[in-house]
């Protein structure tokens, strides 16, 4: 007979509620019939100072996804069950930027008063490499001006849309905290203070992904006072998100199928629901669910009800619709990089000059070219999704608030290296592949894959 002890029970627990959670991350979600009866509660709910009071247990969470933790953080099972003697020597990290305000507004305006007074997002302008003169910290302080005659047609507000919220900024800080943690506490990868032979920082040219860096960054290393360099790419011709006409047409065949047309059966009623009651009856609203799903989410992140009619009556989007709406949101971001025919290609012409980017510093970090053993990209959920897409996720969810991927480089005795790649804190399910403990150069040969042959010819294709 088992003794069951309280430790034993503990671990059980624990065990138990980590399978919970990776569930949450993938559910089947390919056929569109999930919108109206969704497999799971797709409803999300946050603060409006933090999403969350302590460390994430690895469940699917919009307003705060989780990341490598050391609640509940597993070593690669070779090494964590002895049969390898290895241990981590860099780590490559890629996430979105934290909770924000939204990107889409309602055509006629919003009901709800969005208040940003107690964010202060600093601007620096001017700096100089020399010691004197040093810029004066200044920062954005939104405001309304009643006298604005289109002021009622936006909404009364002290934000910037988008805007990193307040709860953003310390849901990154605790973010930093966790990383440090767990990688420079316990792995050492992370070091005490940053500096350029061991770390580099990158992002897109969004004010987002800057401001997260800063909440972040201030979580890794509290008491550090010296700039940092945040690198970023010509904006024109970011490799994150370069300018190619061919995805154009891509998107077009994508949204013309037969499963895309069912999606867009499936959710005839509701999207004439919210049309009617929120007056958002055009191309850009309808089309997708992008715009809603960007809207309730930076509504319910931040402490914010759903949207009320735009008419004045009392008539409101209910939390049923908002489910069957995030949930439509999952399945279009599960199509376009899980599902659809031309996704490698699409893949390729999304993110592929970025993973090109991603690959030559692991590689000239594992050939021992470079010393960098911690690299932090901060970039946005149209980043994450078609790199996870890349790594052959088996199922994915609208990747989101600070969703990221966790390239981990662990070296053995024998001088030998294996990539773990985790997706929000747990060793990726992927279809290519097993993504625990993988021989480095194979982990390049399969993300190679979506490296563009031509980009250029490739884009140019009519």
């Amino acid at each position: 007979m088992i003794k069951i002890t309280s430790s034993l029970l503990a671990l059980v627990l624990a065990l138990s509620a980590h399978a919970a959670s990776v569930d949450t991350l993938y559910p089947n979600i390919s056929d569109p019939s999930v919108i109206e009866n969704p497999p799971y509660d797709s409803m999300m709910h946050g603060s409006k100072h933090e999403s969350r009071t302590g460390p994430s247990d690895g469940s699917y969470n919009y307003c705060s996804m989780p990341h490598p933790s050391v609640s509940y953080y597993k070593e690669p099972q070779p090494v964590a069950n002895g049969t390898v003697n290895a241990n981590l020597s860099a780590l490559l990290y890629i996430q979105r930027h934290q909770k924000r305000t939204a990107y889409n507004l309602f055509p006629y305006g919003e009901n709800e008063h969005y208040d940003c007074t107690d964010s202060e997002p600093f601007l620096y302008l001017g700096a100089t490499n020399s010691s004197s003169p040093k810029p004066l910290p200044v920062y954005a302080a939104t405001y309304v001006d009643d006298q604005n005659p289109l002021y009622e047609t936006l909404t009364e507000s002290t934000c910037q849309f988008p805007q990193l919220t307040v709860g953003g900024f310390l849901d990154g800080v605790q973010h930093g905290q966790e990383l440090y943690e767990l990688y420079g506490k316990k792995h050492h990868v992370i070091p005490s203070e940053p500096s350029a032979q061991t770390v580099w920082l990158r992002s897109s040219t969004a004010s987002l992904t800057q401001g997260s860096a800063g909440g972040v960054l201030r979580g890794l290393w509290p008491h550090y006072n010296k700039p940092l360099p945040l690198h970023q790419q010509i904006d024109s011709i970011d490799s994150h998100e370069p300018p190619c006409d061919y995805n154009d047409a891509l998107l077009s065949a994508s949204q013309s199928t037969k499963v895309w047309e069912k999606h867009l059966e499936v959710t005839k009623t509701l999207r004439k629901e919210l049309a009617d009651m929120l007056f958002t009856n055009n191309s850009d609203w309808n089309s997708n669910f992008d715009h809603y799903n960007d809207n309730f989410q930076a509504r319910l992140c931040n402490g914010y009800k759903l949207p009320c009619a735009q008419s004045g009556s009392d008539k409101c989007v209910t939390e049923e619709q908002a489910r069957q709406v995030f949930v439509a949101g999952d399945w279009e971001y599960n199509y376009y990089w899980v599902d659809r025919e031309n996704v490698t290609e699409a893949i390729q012409l999304t993110s592929g000059l970025y993973i090109k980017d991603m690959l030559k510093q692991l590689q000239d970090v594992e050939s021992g070219k470079s010393t960098l053993k911690y690299m932090h990209h901060f970039m946005h959920d149209g980043d994450i999704g078609p790199l996870a897409g890349s790594l052959g996720i088996r199922s994915l969810r609208w990747p989101g608030m600070a969703s990221n991927i966790a390239i981990e480089l662990w070296k053995t005795e024998n001088h030998e290296t294996y990539v773990r790649a985790l997706y929000s804190g747990s060793t990726l399910q992927s279809r290519h592949g097993d993504m625990e403990w993988m021989p480095f150069d194979k982990f390049v040969q399969l993300w190679s894959k979506y490296v563009p042959h031509d980009f250029v010819a490739q884009c140019a294709q009519s």
